[in-house]
């Protein structure tokens, strides 16, 4: 199993990456829509938790806290040429619940929540490597 961290949210003329790290510093790309890479970014960044009139991330979240849902983690459970979904485990009195979501909605849920991000290292194999095109657009490497 891999645990993720969010390092970076590249944008393109071809949409916009998601660079996640492995616990060994391995870097892999994951590609979202423009509508999620802005919730993403405004998540991560901080500003959500300055905004006057909360994301429906944010009511999700509270809603799900208040009615006694434990968020544990957010695994991405399936990903193929850009399309893909998450699994968010919850738990309620001691009872796992269970439901998918886009990846990008689980990033999202894992970063409000700051609960772990995984995949299977299989999965973890099947996303995309950081190519060239992308290294040399932000002048960064990886």
């Amino acid at each position: 199993m891999q645990d993720l961290k969010i390092s970076k949210i590249i944008n393109t003329d071809r949409g916009s990456y998601v660079a996640l790290q492995n616990q060994y510093e391995e870097y892999k790309l994951i590609f979202i829509d423009s509508f999620e890479s802005t919730m993403l970014t405004f998540q991560i960044t901080g500003y959500g938790d300055l905004a006057h009139i909360r994301t429906v991330y944010q009511i999700f979240s509270s809603f799900m806290e208040s009615a006694g849902y434990i968020v544990k983690e957010v695994e991405i459970e399936k990903y193929n040429e850009g399309v893909g979904n998450a699994k968010v485990s919850l738990l309620k009195n001691k009872t796992p619940i269970y439901f998918n979501c886009s990846i990008s909605d689980g990033m999202i849920i894992s970063h409000i929540n700051n609960v772990n991000l995984r995949c299977s290292d299989n999965i973890w194999n099947e996303l995309e490597e950081p190519d060239e095109e992308v290294n040399s657009e932000f002048n960064q490497e990886f």
